[in-house]
């Protein structure tokens, strides 16, 4: 039976689960392991008892998650305190591969790590919203502008970038309505219809940061930051991401 948590029943709720949640731990600790799931857009995630608090990721032990017909290995990435649970427990940004080692298909942060680091040198910034910018400490107009002219002639790999279902989510909401148009690339100041809006400070200033409208709610932020450096820091061009050997 479906169980309410109007009123009294939901005070009940929560002072049972406080109780276990002050329970002792000792020396032990609650590990969560996160990853992104064969959606591309959905989260899962299981607890491991560790003996002793992780001082680094270093010190968290891989782990492994049933696939849909094999297991599949989870990588340790990120370690960060669990407001939650609270301290010492932690919170465990993984990475899945399949049996064979490699990338799972959704796991699309291999690739962008390896991007990221191919400019490293230049620090980029993202800052993720529903729109994405991309901005630099070092990034004049002339920079912007160059950036923009090279976004204009990958609007396709763009489109497929921005979305989990390659574009096709976006088709619904890029309609040129209160928003930049799926099937036209354009840049202004101060234009939220744009592809690129060039923010007004950022035109007065001649300085700052671009920022792509396109990316959707539900995209993948390693998908979309990997198409931005590949475009506008690594030059690429054409509608599919070149291949670079192993460093």
């Amino acid at each position: 039976p479906a169980l309410s948590l109007d009123g009294h029943c939901a005070k009940l709720s929560k002072a049972v689960k406080q109780q276990y949640m002050e329970l002792p731990q000792r020396d032990t600790v609650q590990a969560m392991y996160i990853w992104i799931d064969g959606t591309g857009e959905d989260l899962r995630r299981k607890t491991k008892t560790l003996n002793a608090e992780p001082k680094t990721i270093e010190d968290v032990p891989e782990w492994n998650f049933v696939g849909s017909d094999y297991d599949m290995y989870l990588i340790p990435r990120a370690m960060f305190r669990d407001p939650f649970r609270k301290d010492p427990n932690k919170l465990i940004l993984c990475e899945a591969l399949r049996r064979d080692c490699k990338p799972a298909e959704t796991n699309l942060r291999h690739t962008c790590k390896k991007i990221m680091d191919m400019v490293e040198n230049l620090h980029p910034w993202f800052g993720m919203e529903q729109d994405n910018h991309l901005s630099s400490s070092f990034c004049d107009c002339r920079y912007i502008e160059e950036a923009i002219e090279k976004l204009s002639r990958r609007q396709s790999y763009h489109n497929r970038a921005y979305d989990p279902k390659g574009g096709l989510d976006n088709a619904r909401r890029l309609t040129g309505f209160s928003a930049p148009d799926i099937n036209k690339f354009s840049a202004g100041v101060a234009n939220h219809s744009a592809a690129v809006r060039i923010p007004r400070s950022v035109a007065q200033d001649q300085r700052g940061y671009l920022e792509d409208r396109r990316p959707s709610a539900n995209c993948d932020p390693y998908s979309v930051t990997e198409a931005l450096i590949r475009t506008c820091l690594l030059n690429e061009e054409g509608e599919e991401p070149v291949e670079y050997s192993e460093r």
